[in-house]
């Protein structure tokens, strides 16, 4: 493995591993104890480590047909994703909302919230859902934290910058 390859994959569990203490699924680890321990073992104990620890930050990959286009939503493994999980492949209307600061749509009914935590940040690239409405939201820009969102997931910021400019209306959620 080249050490481009292993400083990306680091940067990668990197992130993950710094989402996850933000939601508080690491609970008891230090921010600065959890990127030591990634580092150690990405870099250090080789690549087959490396693969086991992100094992452990489990996360499912959903794919959204965007016509000519796809996107990727990475989402973490929790009642609500798993629910949603169960009813792909989903069609849906992808509408904007805040004049290009969201892409979202609706579901046929309320996923299953037994296993999430509410409350999160609105940053770019989050996927989550907004309880009141019921609504999925992918945020294009940084908006307010807020007690009513439920942290998904993300998209990268390649992802980002397809869905800007993708044509809103029917699109395919599948695995």
């Amino acid at each position: 493995m080249t050490h481009d390859v292993a400083v990306a994959r680091s940067a990668s569990l990197l992130n993950r591993i710094e989402r996850k203490l933000r939601q508080g699924a690491l609970v008891g680890l230090s921010l600065t104890g959890a990127l030591m321990m990634a580092c150690s073992f990405q870099l250090f104990c080789g690549s087959a480590q490396a693969n086991q620890i992100q094992e452990e930050v489990k996360m499912s990959n959903v794919v959204m047909d965007l016509g000519d286009s796809s996107i990727t939503l990475q989402l973490n493994d929790n009642s609500a994703v798993r629910d949603l999980i169960s009813r792909l492949p989903l069609t849906v209307e992808l509408e904007d909302f805040g004049r290009g600061a969201e892409r979202i749509f609706y579901l046929d009914h309320e996923l299953d919230y037994s296993e999430v935590k509410a409350g999160s940040d609105a940053t770019v690239g989050t996927v989550a859902i907004y309880r009141p409405w019921g609504n999925v939201c992918i945020f294009l820009r940084a908006g307010n934290p807020s007690r009513d969102l439920i942290t998904l997931g993300h998209i990268s910021e390649q992802d980002v910058a397809k869905l800007k400019q993708a044509k809103l209306g029917e699109v395919t959620l599948h695995q």
